[in-house]
């Protein structure tokens, strides 16, 4: 993650997060749930080396996750949604909850290496 100087505010934060491009926003999505100790949660990279990761002993299930979720195989990034299938997608921030991190960052902004400030000071 990129260090960044923010405003100590949540508005400034949920901009910030806002304005990321995809890749950071993924980046700090992933960083986010595992912290929060949800890594199921994360975003992926619609790739082979995701399918040889996550389902290279069991290919059947793969083919289930794929056809019981809402999968495109053109898409760039995958999830697992709430049964365990796979859903694709190409712009992430529909499946970020920017309200939720900018909360965590502004509650722990060290472990994100961000530093946030006041104007006041």
């Amino acid at each position: 993650m990129t260090t960044a100087t923010l405003q100590n505010n949540l508005q400034d934060v949920i901009n910030y997060l806002d304005n990321l491009d995809s890749v950071d926003l993924v980046n700090i999505h992933n960083f986010y749930c595992e912290l929060k100790g949800l890594p199921d949660y994360g975003i992926f990279y619609n790739n082979e080396e995701f399918f040889d990761e996550y389902f290279s002993v069991n290919s059947w299930k793969a083919v289930k996750a794929t056809v019981l979720g809402d999968y495109n195989l053109s898409h760039d990034y995958v999830t697992f949604n709430e049964y365990g299938n796979l859903d694709s997608f190409n712009d992430p921030s529909e499946f970020v909850s920017i309200f939720d991190i900018a909360k965590s960052i502004i509650e722990t902004p060290d472990v994100y290496d961000i530093e946030l400030i006041s104007l006041n000071d």
